[in-house]
């Protein structure tokens, strides 16, 4: 399938600093995602894409933690290997409890201003900064799991998880694009609600209207943030508590989507008509109560 994005990145440790150069540089363009790295389980490429735009549009809540516990799912392990990655997956799902709880609880908030036809602004922007905090804290609790995954894996393995994250973080970078015209979520909406013409200009001008002033998101932080941990992965003295930029990214990057998200739902709302809201509802409402089974999916 086609989407607008960024070049994708085909990341070992040593080729990220330059992802975070092109990804400040480069032009987003109708270039077609790759496919995923070798491992994830779904029928087609088409559909782990597909998948996977979806689900980094609506849940936000653990940052690089999230692509790490996605790409660990997906590695090639042997037997004796699988009890530890359970027990490590585990672990890093509870680190992110606190998180998927404030990003389900913007989900249920964004959904009743959907249903009362205006989204509260105060209570989106209560909720944005608890997702900030809590997957900020998100780093910080799941360091031994990342510690152990680096025990439990070889380093073959330890280069292939990175592959995967750079494959997530791309995906990510897809679903949530930094220009509201380059923004696939537009062009989502207007699909998935039949909009007229009118209706997407109007969103679009309420989407960029509402993003006015807000902070940006530094990809370069979040690679170099990646890079950091990617390369510190691949040695054999690898300590997560070193990795010290990695909370902030996680904050940054959990904010942003979720912002992303949460300005389009208030554009949107003034613009729908009462079958739309009710679509849109539905939809907000179902990601609010499927982010567990979405993340053990992948």
């Amino acid at each position: 399938m086609t989407r607008r994005t960024c070049t994708k990145p085909r990341w070992h440790a040593g080729a990220i600093a330059a992802l975070a150069l092109a990804s400040l540089t480069s032009s987003c363009t109708g270039e077609r995602l790759g496919p995923p790295p070798v491992g994830v389980g779904l029928t087609t490429a088409a559909d782990v894409t597909a998948g996977l735009v979806e689900h980094h549009r609506y849940h936000h809540h653990g940052g690089i933690t999230l692509l790490v516990a996605m790409s660990v799912d997906t590695l090639d392990l042997s037997p004796e290997q699988q009890p530890a990655i359970e027990r490590i997956r585990a672990a890093l799902h509870t680190a992110m409890l606190a998180g998927r709880g404030v990003d389900d609880s913007l989900l249920k908030t964004l959904a009743d201003g959907v249903a009362a036809g205006r989204v509260d602004r105060a209570s989106v922007d209560a909720a944005l900064a608890n997702i900030g905090e809590e997957s900020a804290a998100v780093y910080a609790a799941s360091v031994d799991a990342l510690n152990e995954l680096h025990r439990v894996l070889t380093p073959s393995q330890r280069a292939a998880l990175f592959d995967k994250v750079g494959w997530h973080w791309t995906i990510w970078r897809s679903a949530n694009g930094e220009s509201s015209r380059d923004n696939d979520w537009v062009a989502t909406i207007t699909d998935n609600l039949r909009l007229t013409t009118d209706q997407t200009e109007q969103v679009h001008a309420g989407f960029q209207a509402r993003r006015h002033g807000a902070a940006a998101l530094d990809p370069n932080e979040i690679a170099a943030s990646l890079q950091a941990l990617s390369e510190a992965f691949q040695k054999t003295d690898f300590d997560a508590r070193r990795i010290t930029a990695a909370s902030l990214a996680n904050r940054h990057m959990a904010t942003w989507g979720a912002a992303q998200l949460a300005y389009l739902v208030e554009a949107a709302v003034p613009v729908l008509d009462a079958e739309q809201r009710a679509s849109l509802k539905r939809t907000l409402q179902e990601h609010a109560s499927h982010a567990t089974a979405a993340e053990r999916a992948w």
